[in-house]
């Protein structure tokens, strides 16, 4: 019987085979919230071997999105002790924001690469895979019905319109007048 995994090189552990079925339920459920919800800031990856989607926009620090859905995730409390991203995607670019879906795809959990631990980790005991975990501290956890380009931006500390800037242009006029 042929095996459910393979090897990466550079991965710690085993990693499961790609799966259509898998991927026809959640992947393109996913992608079309996000479409749906932050609108044409992002767009398919074109690179199916990459991040799920770019960001067209250089409005936020970020290049790439990455989707993942946690079916565990079906009631109000997150499942697990912290959130979590599969060792193989560690592989991807400093420039991704992670977006874990709950199964109803009502609420998410977002964060970047630089928020991922280093040291991978087991979710279970025996589990062939290995995981990354995100302290909560570093991440956001977002009803989908606020997500947008503005939530992104705060996640990132960069300020979401002119009146979060540091100083107002009058304000910055009194100042050169005074002087």
């Amino acid at each position: 019987m042929p095996s459910k995994y393979r090897t990466i090189s550079g991965v710690q552990g085993k990693v499961p085979l790609f799966s259509q079925k898998m991927f026809n339920k959640y992947d393109v459920k996913a992608r079309a919230v996000v479409t749906e919800t932050i609108g044409d800031i992002v767009k398919d990856n074109p690179n199916v071997y990459e991040e799920d989607m770019i960001f067209t926009t250089k409005e936020v620090p970020y290049k790439y999105l990455e989707l993942q859905v946690c079916a565990d995730w079906k009631y109000k409390d997150f499942p697990y002790i912290n959130p979590y991203v599969y060792a193989r995607k560690m592989r991807y670019s400093n420039s991704t924001l992670f977006m874990t879906f709950n199964s109803s795809f009502d609420e998410c959990i977002i964060f970047d690469k630089s928020s991922i631990c280093e040291k991978p980790t087991r979710m279970y005991k025996y589990s062939r895979e290995f995981i990354h975990l995100v302290p909560w501290y570093k991440a956001l956890r977002v009803p989908i019905k606020y997500l947008s380009l503005r939530t992104i931006r705060r996640y990132a500390c960069l300020p979401t319109d002119d009146t979060e800037t540091d100083e107002s242009e009058e304000e910055k006029k009194d100042d050169i007048k005074k002087l």
